[in-house]
């Protein structure tokens, strides 16, 4: 560990993608995690790839923001593609697929955005907790750890959250909106595509933030099994629904 606070201009630029700070945890660790780029010659007359978007682990850190020393703005901006969106079911409707009721079957993207200690706090825990580990951590055992790490949010009134502003899934996250809760649920504010979410701090900052991704275990989708309850009733009657039911009760309770 022992990174060090980036340089300001590396902090301020809405050019810093959060990906790309996520080295300020750990340069050896998320090194390899935050760039996927296709080599190509530079020669004149050849046009260059579009760099592929940083990959985004889960479970995992996607962003990770210093507050600044001054009323400003802070940028988080990713990238979840189609592959990502599918694979952990990302804003899928309960009548998507067969397995509505019972659920998708697979674990589920959730993410959140932590408020944490100072810079200087923070890679202290850090660096303590490094010391403890036998072997190299994982991103997931990162991620983790992170997330034990969060403090209360900001004194009301000196930070607004915009979750992609302007778009169909965008969000206002008032001051009043961070009373009494520890991370912050996201997920239902994450599109495919391009995402960008703003804080704006109106006051000096000494606060880091970090987007933490996990996932969910698959469980029964309550409102949609409750609307296949009254389709079958409406369909057979409820006397042929309750005579084909079967109740098994578990000998422990007999």
């Amino acid at each position: 560990m022992g990174a060090t606070p980036p340089a300001e201009n590396h902090i301020m630029g809405r050019e810093d993608s959060s990906a790309q700070r996520l080295d300020l945890l750990d340069d050896n660790a998320f090194q390899s995690n935050i760039e996927s780029r296709d080599e190509t010659k530079t020669e004149v007359g050849v046009e260059l790839p579009v760099p592929l978007p940083p990959p985004l682990p889960v479970p995992g850190i996607w962003g990770f923001k210093i507050g600044l020393p001054k009323p400003d703005l802070l940028v988080f901006d990713f990238v979840v593609n189609e592959e990502i969106a599918i694979k952990w079911g990302l804003n899928s409707r309960s009548g998507d697929d067969n397995n509505a009721i019972l659920g998708s079957g697979k674990p589920r993207l959730v993410l959140h955005l932590l408020c944490l200690p100072a810079w200087e706090m923070l890679q202290a825990k850090l660096d303590e907790w490094q010391k403890t580990v036998v072997t190299e951590p994982t991103l997931e055992a990162r991620a983790h750890f992170i997330w034990t790490l969060q403090t209360p949010w900001p004194p009301q009134g000196s930070l607004i959250i915009e979750a992609n502003k302007g778009k169909n899934c965008g969000k206002t996250i008032l001051p009043q909106h961070l009373i009494g809760i520890s991370a912050l649920d996201i997920t239902s504010n994450v599109q495919v595509g391009d995402n960008t979410f703003q804080l704006i701090q109106l006051t000096p900052m000494p606060h880091c933030f970090a987007l933490h991704a996990s996932m969910t275990e698959p469980q029964l989708d309550m409102a949609c099994f409750s609307q296949f309850v009254e389709m079958q009733t409406n369909q057979a009657g409820p006397s042929s629904i309750i005579a084909s039911t079967t109740v098994e009760v578990h000998p422990s309770i007999l």
